[in-house]
């Protein structure tokens, strides 16, 4: 009778609930629930069960702790990388690592092709370090040579700094 052998109850899938409908639920079951993390996912409702350990379908004992993670109400905030003079590829590769994502690409006349030559944010510049939401849209401004024409960069190896003047 002390480990209450033989009684258990069935742990419902909570996935999509609020937190008040899973608590309401796992309390009609005597379980408890318990928040241990929040994630940020765009296909979930806002304050979801997004997962729940032990999952759905596991016999318990009356009173057991059900473990949930929630979906975030908004994104992380990150800080804006630094992108400007980075080759386009190590751009995109950038923004794709730390989750956000490329809106378009412009190109400007400038001697460098396919360099970064700004970064804007909703039509406007971002500064590196500006705290923004994972998952944003960036525009990158890319060069696109002195005049729309790609330029061949000379072999500068070897040569002394008054040469490369």
């Amino acid at each position: 009778s002390y480990t209450l052998h033989g009684i258990a109850s069935r742990v419902p899938d909570l996935k999509g609930l609020s937190l008040a409908e899973a608590t309401a639920m796992l309390e009609d079951r005597d379980l408890r629930a318990m928040v241990i993390d929040s994630v940020y996912q765009d296909g979930a409702p806002k304050g979801s069960v997004v997962d729940q350990d032990p999952r759905s379908g596991e016999e318990v004992k009356p009173g057991r702790k059900i473990y949930l993670v929630l979906n975030a109400s908004q994104p992380k905030m990150i800080d804006m990388p630094k992108l400007v003079d980075l080759s386009k590829r190590q751009a995109i590769s950038v923004l794709d690592i730390i989750g956000l994502k490329v809106k378009e690409l412009q190109y400007k006349p400038d001697p460098c092709v396919d360099c970064v030559i700004a970064q804007l944010y909703q039509g406007q510049p971002i500064a590196p370090d500006a705290r923004i939401r994972r998952g944003e849209a960036i525009t990158l401004v890319l060069g696109s040579g002195d005049h729309g024409e790609r330029v061949p960069v000379p072999d500068l190896v070897g040569l002394t700094h008054a040469e490369v003047q």
